[in-house]
Parts: structure tokens; sequence; C-alpha cells
């Protein structure tokens, strides 16, 4: 794939080999990521150590994913769920197929606490204790009144009492056809139904919880909309871009959240007054978005991830994934930071003429300036980045 990335004065094209994200996850300080791709096992990207990309060897490709309170993942395996703790052991929760076929797992969410994650698969929900591992709850798609398969859109409270739901096909279809697309508020102690919001519009993008329970936010087919959570009564219609709302998340202080467009847009609005604070325009369709405690949002889409920060006028750094463990992050100035698999993928483009990354080597690349603009404080390694830059010059 070749995209095009105007980036202050330079043009460089990326050739990338990797495929678009299916999910991703963001952990409380915004440097670690967990991402999920179509045909590829979840790879983990923490930009806090020296090899900052590994991958999740016994995950499923194209997995659901989740980063939790107080080091807290999980991800999907096949025929199960890796419940990671802090120490990074893994331990296996089993699912329950139907039919005969074995469940897949579509997305998974912990509770505020970390107490308990939830888990959507094509069968219907289940309720997770993490202390021990064993299955709270479980509910079939008919017992929550889903006469479709629930889709990967999913929210847990944050106090795990309830989940927002997005169920029906998502495409755009008559909603009298019997495909409806709506979010559907269920009761975790009852599997009852508190509510559902319908669109008429079409597709629904992602579904999200304010930090404090209250209230819904919700990506459609024509912009987000906030919702009470408790009588799903809509508080707020944001359709200034009138394009679908790929993605929303909540800031972890409540004050604000993030929406993604389908047309490349993100915003980050006030959660009190509803207006908007920041827009980014990152130039590629984006398929959704995470938020960090920090501060630090993720969206993603088209092959790359785009790291932003609240209070930064441009874009914090692009990056993109490419075949193992190779990578490239990318900053509006145009350093860049690669691995040797994620270098033989770029090329610079001057005119007609595309060249590789090895003949700018001596400006543009420049590790110890990308870990300076993401926030890292590992002075000693971006020390002995600089000081490996300074040896390359010396050398010419």
């Amino acid at each position: 794939r070749l995209v095009d990335v105007q980036l202050d004065r330079v043009v460089r094209t990326l050739h990338l080999n990797a495929t678009a994200p299916t999910g991703v996850a963001t952990d409380e300080s915004g440097q670690r990521v967990l991402l999920s791709t179509n045909n590829e096992p979840i790879r983990d990207v923490d930009f806090r150590r020296s090899e900052p990309v590994s991958v999740v060897a016994d995950s499923e490709r194209g997995g659901a994913v989740v980063l939790g309170p107080a080091g807290l993942s999980a991800y999907a395996v096949p025929w199960g769920i890796a419940l990671v703790g802090p120490t990074r052991k893994a331990q296996k929760l089993k699912l329950e197929g139907e039919r005969g076929y074995g469940a897949r797992i579509q997305a998974l969410a912990f509770d505020a606490k970390g107490e308990r994650l939830a888990s959507v698969d094509q069968f219907g929900l289940q309720l997770w204790g993490v202390a021990k591992g064993e299955r709270l709850k479980r509910f079939s798609n008919e017992e929550l009144g889903s006469k479709y398969s629930l889709s990967s859109n999913f929210a847990l409270s944050p106090d795990g009492e309830s989940a927002a739901i997005s169920a029906g096909v998502m495409y755009v279809s008559n909603i009298t056809s019997g495909s409806p697309h709506q979010v559907r508020v269920v009761s975790l102690t009852t599997g009852k139904t508190s509510f559902t919001i319908d669109s008429v519009h079409g597709p629904l993008g992602g579904v999200e919880y304010s930090p404090d329970g209250a209230r819904l936010l919700v990506g459609g087919f024509n912009g987000a909309f906030v919702f009470d959570a408790r009588t799903g009564e809509q508080l707020k219609a944001l359709t200034a871009f009138a394009n679908f709302a790929t993605g929303v998340a909540w800031a972890r202080d409540g004050r604000s959240f993030w929406v993604s467009y389908s047309h490349g847009e993100l915003q980050r609005v006030d959660s009190t007054s509803y207006t908007p604070l920041e827009i980014w325009q990152t130039g590629e369709h984006l398929d959704g978005v995470r938020a960090s405690r920090a501060g630090r949002a993720w969206a993603w889409g088209d092959g790359r991830l785009v790291a932003v920060d609240p209070g930064r006028a441009d874009v914090t750094a692009w990056l993109s994934l490419t075949e193992s463990t190779g990578f490239v992050v990318l900053s509006p100035r145009g350093d860049y930071w690669a691995s040797r698999q994620g270098l033989a993928t770029i090329r610079y483009r001057a005119g007609s003429e595309l060249l590789s990354f090895d003949q700018l080597d001596p400006y543009y690349n420049r590790p110890d300036a990308i870990l300076d603009r993401l926030g890292l404080s590992l002075v000693p390694q971006r020390e002995a980045l600089f000081r490996a830059r300074k040896l390359r010059l010396s050398r010419m």
C-alpha cells in the first residue's frame, strides 16, 4: 500500500505491508498499546522498552484486546481469553461455544476497578471475576433480547453492573427490514434490557460510558451523540462534520471526550459545554480512538496509529507496524525511528524519485527526538541514541 503523508515541507511515501488494525487498547500512561490486525498475531507496543514491539505469540489473529487498571490486560486466544496480571503471567479463560461451534471473542472490557472482565462473542455476553478467573454470568443473545449477533462496539459500565451493546448488522439498511442498528443497555444482574437507542440513519460506531457512569457516548452515521446512561434520553448531538463517527472515548478525568471520524478528523470536546476544544486532521480514514489516563489518545485506521496529546496543535507521532516486529514512528517535523524491518518498507519521494531512508539517515534518523516527543523520561536511552547519531555523522 502506498500512502503519501505531507509533514512540514517533506513529502514521503510510505509503502506499508501492515494491514489495518482491528483492535487497539492503551494503558493509563498512553505509552503502551496492544494492537490487533486481521492476519497477524497481536503486537504489544511499549515505547519504554529498547525494543518497543513484541509479538504476543499465543494470540488469535484479529482478536479483541483490552488494557485495564493496575497493569491488567486481556486478549483473545483460540477458544478462549488470556487474562494477564501485573506480573505478565497469563491465565486462560475457556469459552463455551454453542451448537458445536467455538466462540470467537469480538470485544473485551474491564470495569473501573479491574475486578470484572466482560467478553462479547457471537453467542452472547459473559462476565468473569478477575481475581479467580471464574465465570460469573453468561447471557445468550436471546436472553439479552437481541435476534442478531452482538458487535464489537461494546462498553461495560464503570461499576460493572450494566453494559451497552451495539447490536444489528453493521451496514446501512432500512430499520424496518429486520436489521436494526441499535445500542441495547442491559443489566448484568438480571440480563434485562433497561432501554435501547435506535439509529434510523445507518450503522453505529463506538460506544463508551463516562467515567462516572452517568452518560453514554455513541458514534453514529452522521455524528456523535450523548445520552443519559440511566434513562436513554438524548442530551446532545454533535453533527458538525456530518460524517460517520467511527470511534468515541472519554478522557479518564471525565472533563472531555474524543471522537474519530471516517474522513480522518479527530476531535476533543468539552464534556460540560459540548464545545470543540481541539481538532486534528490526520489525512486518512480513522476507524476508532482510545484514550489514556495521562491524556494521550491513540486513533487508528488504514494501517497506522496516530498519537495526539491535548494542548499540542499538531499530531504527536504516527506509528506504522509492518511484518513481524517491524515498526516506523514518524514525527511531524520529519524525524523517524524504525526497526530494520520497518525501514525496508519506507521511501522518501523527491519529485519523481523514490529515495530510501538510508540516504537521509544523518538528518532524519532521530529515535532520541521521537522518544522526547512521546514524553518519555528515559534520559540515558535518549542520550545513548543521540551519541550514536553523532558517531554516524563523524564517519561521513
